[in-house]
């Protein structure tokens, strides 16, 4: 091969190692003052749109990964909550937990399929977002308040809420030191949806455990 073809070669094979983000800044440099605005501002809006879908996808999570459980028959899955005072109705969806998200239902509350179901001692997690169509008026919810469990068996649980509070993600022992049947609700709050506003719930036909308190 002449001198010339090998030279030539070898700049093409250069050519398809070159870095990405080095290439899309000469093309850059290349376009027009406006068409380049243009551009830059299109890349901006995908990359808050990626950022913003992986926001969306962990704001309601909590920094651990519960112990599997084993199924038993699902009776006594939740399918709906009712809070009379909010104004909360909505129907309940089993979720799980994905690559360390928890899953959200698109449509009202999420029941964390790991966690326990009502009847049952641990704790009862169900989530949902903070909209006004779904968990927008948790944090208007006072002591001694009743919230309503309706299972697939049809029949009504009763709870009452005995504590609320604002936590970080990481602050998972509220979830784990739950030995009693407590149903815990909870959304997203705070700057950024960065902290979580939940609620403690006992049956309301039992006497409250003082052992069982966070405080």
């Amino acid at each position: 091969m002449p001198k010339r073809e090998k030279l030539k070669s070898k700049k093409v094979r250069q050519r398809k190692v070159e870095p990405f983000s080095k290439s899309l800044k000469r093309f850059l440099k290349s376009l027009p003052g406006k068409t380049k605005f243009f551009w830059i501002i299109g890349i901006l809006l995908i990359v808050v749109s990626l950022g913003w879908k992986a926001h969306e996808a962990s704001k309601l999570s909590f920094y651990f990964k519960p112990a599997p459980r084993i199924e038993t028959a699902l009776t006594n899955r939740p399918t709906f909550v009712t809070i009379k005072d909010l104004h909360i109705l909505l129907p309940i969806q089993e979720t799980a937990i994905q690559d360390g998200d928890w899953q959200i239902d698109g449509n009202g509350a999420s029941h964390l399929a790991i966690s326990a179901r009502p009847g049952e001692s641990g704790p009862i997690i169900i989530y949902a977002h903070n909209t006004l169509d779904r968990f927008g008026s948790l944090p208007y919810t006072s002591v001694g308040e009743e919230i309503l469990i309706t299972t697939a068996d049809g029949k009504n649980h009763t709870y009452k809420v005995t504590q609320t509070m604002t936590v970080d993600p990481h602050q998972t022992d509220i979830l784990t030191d739950q030995k009693d049947e407590t149903l815990i609700l909870y959304t997203c709050t705070g700057f950024a949806d960065l902290q979580r506003f939940v609620v403690f719930a006992r049956p309301a036909d039992k006497p409250a455990n003082p052992d069982n308190s966070l405080e």
